[in-house]
C-alpha cells in the first residue's frame, strides 16, 4: 500500500540562491523576511502544493513562479515583486498585501478570505476566483483583465474598475464607496444586497446619464448580446418583463449558426436566472412565469449539448426551489398558485393512507395560517396513490421537511409533466371552483409570525408515504 506522502518544512538558509528551484509540498511557517538584509529571490521556483503560515514575505522576487494548490495563512505581502507568476488553484486566508508589484501575472481558480488589499497597483490576469469577507481599499487595476469574480461580504472603496476588462463579476452583500464601473461591461453584472448609490458607471472616462444608461441597455439587443440585455431588465427595474422576453431572447440565441456562442450565451442567461432566484432577488410569481416561458420551449430541437445545458439548468431551478430557505415574502408571493402534490403510501388501508397524507398538509397549512389550504384530487387503490391540489407555499415546504429522509423518494417538478387525467382534473368545474377556494384563503392569509410555530414530526408520517411527487 502507498502511504501517504507528508509534507516536510521548509529550512531558509541566508545567503542561498533559491533561482529556479523545486519548492514543492513543502511547509513554510514562522517567516519573517521584512529582518533580511538582502533581498531574496524565489525567480522561476516550483511552490505546487507548498503551504504557508505566518509568513512575511518582503520585497521577495517571485517573478515566473509557479503557485498552484497552495495555501496561505496570515501571510502578508509587502512591496513584493510578483512579475510574471502564476497562481492557480490557491487559498488565501486572513493575508494582507500592499504595495506589491505585478507584471501581468495570472490568478485563477483561487479564493480570497477575510484577506485586505491596500493601495495595490494590480495589472493581473484574475479569472474564476472568489474573494470572501475582503477589503479592496484605493487599488488600481489598469489594463488588468478580470473575468468571472465573485465578491461576496466585500468592502470596495476607492478603487476604479473603469479602467480594464471586466467582464462577469456578481456582488452579494458588499459595500461599494466611491467606486467606478464601465459601462461597457455593467449590464453583465449581478448585484444582490449592494446598494450602487455611492458608485459610478463610467464610459470612456466620461460620468454616464440616466438617459445614455438607457439606450446603452436598448442597444444590446442589436448587438446580439443576449443574456446582457435580459440582465438589463434587473438593471432597470422592469421585473415584471424579464418572463415575457426570456422565450424570445432563447429563441434568438438558438437561431445563431454557431454552437459555441450558443452554448456560451445560454450559459451566462442561465447564470443570471439562477443567481437571481438563490439570493431571492425574484418573487415566486416572476419564477413561475419564467419556467412558464422556458417549459414551452422543444428542447429535443436543439443539438445535444445545448439540450443537456438547457435541462441542467432547468433540474437547478427546480432544486433551487426545492432546497433554499426563502424568506416569509417569497412564501406569502407563492400563495396566490397552486401544486399538485401526490403521495404513494405504502398501505392498503385508504383510511390510514389518507389520514396521514391530510395531517401532514394540514400542519403545513397552519404555518401559514391557510385552515383550508389543499384538497383531495385523486385517488388510486392498491398501495394508495393521493394527489392533492395545494397552495404553492405549502409545496414548496415539503422538501425541507423530508430532505433528511433517504428512504423517502422525492420527484420536484413542473406542471407541463403531469398526466392528462389529472390535467383533466384539474380543468373540471368542480376543481376549479375548489382551487379558486383555496387560492382566495391563501390571498387572506399570512405566515405564522411572532409565535411559536407548530413542531411538524414526520416519524409516523414517514412510515407511510413511499413517495412524494410535488408538481409545480
Amino acid at each position: 500500500m502507498n502511504e501517504i506522502k507528508k509534507s516536510k518544512y521548509f529550512k531558509y538558509k541566508k545567503y542561498c540562491d533559491y533561482t529556479s528551484m523545486s519548492l514543492t509540498d513543502l511547509i513554510f511557517e514562522n517567516l519573517n523576511f521584512k529582518n533580511e538584509n538582502s533581498i531574496v529571490s524565489f525567480f522561476r521556483c516550483d511552490f505546487r502544493g507548498s503551504s504557508f503560515k505566518n509568513v512575511h514575505f518582503y520585497k521577495n522576487i517571485f517573478d515566473r513562479a509557479d503557485f498552484i494548490s497552495c495555501t496561505f495563512i496570515d501571510c502578508t505581502f509587502e512591496e513584493t515583486d510578483f512579475g510574471r507568476s502564476q497562481i492557480k488553484n490557491c487559498y488565501f486566508e486572513n493575508c494582507k498585501l500592499f504595495n506589491n508589484k505585478y507584471n501581468t501575472n495570472t490568478i485563477q481558480i483561487s479564493s480570497f478570505k477575510n484577506c485586505k488589499f491596500i493601495d495595490e497597483k494590480i495589472m493581473s490576469n484574475i479569472c474564476e476566483c472568489s474573494f470572501i469577507n475582503v477589503d479592496i481599499i484605493k487599488c488600481d487595476f489598469n489594463r488588468s483583465s478580470i473575468d468571472k469574480i465573485s465578491f461576496y461580504i466585500c468592502n470596495i472603496k476607492e478603487t476604479n474598475l473603469a479602467t480594464l476588462h471586466a467582464e462577469q463579476l456578481s456582488f452579494i452583500s458588499c459595500s461599494l464607496e466611491c467606486i467606478q464601473l464601465g459601462l461597457p461591461y455593467f449590464f453583465g453584472y449581478l448585484f444582490a444586497n449592494t446598494s450602487l448609490n455611492k458608485a459610478e458607471c463610467l464610459y470612456r472616462g466620461k460620468l454616464v446619464s440616466s438617459q445614455m444608461f438607457k439606450e446603452y441597455a436598448a442597444k444590446l439587443l442589436y448587438e446580439n448580446r443576449y443574456a446582457e440585455y435580459w440582465n438589463s431588465f434587473v438593471s432597470l427595474e422592469k421585473l415584471d418583463k424579464l418572463p415575457f422576453v426570456l422565450k424570445e431572447i432563447i429563441i434568438k440565441i438558438l437561431s445563431v449558426n454557431n454552437e459555441f456562442y450558443i452554448y456560451n450565451e445560454l450559459s451566462n442567461l442561465f447564470e443570471c436566472i439562477i443567481f437571481y432566484i438563490e439570493n431571492e432577488i425574484f418573487s415566486y410569481d416572476i419564477i413561475f412565469n419564467i419556467l412558464s416561458e422556458l417549459y414551452q420551449l422543444d428542447s429535443s430541437k436543439m443539438s445535444k449539448n445545448i439540450e443537456l445545458l438547457f435541462l441542467l439548468n432547468l433540474n437547478k431551478i427546480l432544486y433551487i426551489l426545492q432546497q433554499n430557505n426563502f424568506s416569509e415574502d417569497f412564501y406569502n408571493s407563492s400563495k396566490k398558485y397552486t401544486s399538485v402534490v401526490t403521495f404513494v403510501c405504502n398501505t392498503t388501508d385508504y383510511e390510514i393512507a389518507l389520514n396521514s397524507t391530510s395531517e401532514l398538509l394540514h400542519k403545513i397549512g397552519n404555518l401559514y395560517n391557510l385552515t383550508d389550504g389543499y384538497f383531495l384530487l385523486d385517488s388510486k387503490k392498491g398501495s394508495w396513490i393521493l394527489t392533492f391540489i395545494v397552495i404553492s407555499a405549502v409545496a414548496l415546504t415539503i422538501p425541507k421537511i423530508f430532505k433528511c429522509y433517504s428512504d423517502i423518494i422525492l420527484e420536484f417538478n413542473f406542471k407541463r409533466k403531469l398526466s392528462r387525467k389529472i390535467l383533466k382534473l384539474m380543468d373540471s368545474i368542480e376543481s376549479v371552483n375548489k382551487i379558486k377556494k383555496i387560492t382566495n384563503i391563501a390571498k387572506e392569509s399570512k405566515i405564522v409570525t411572532g409565535k411559536e410555530k407548530e413542531n411538524i414530526s414526520v416519524e409516523d408520517i414517514k412510515k407511510i408515504i413511499e413517495s412524494i411527487k410535488i408538481d409545480l
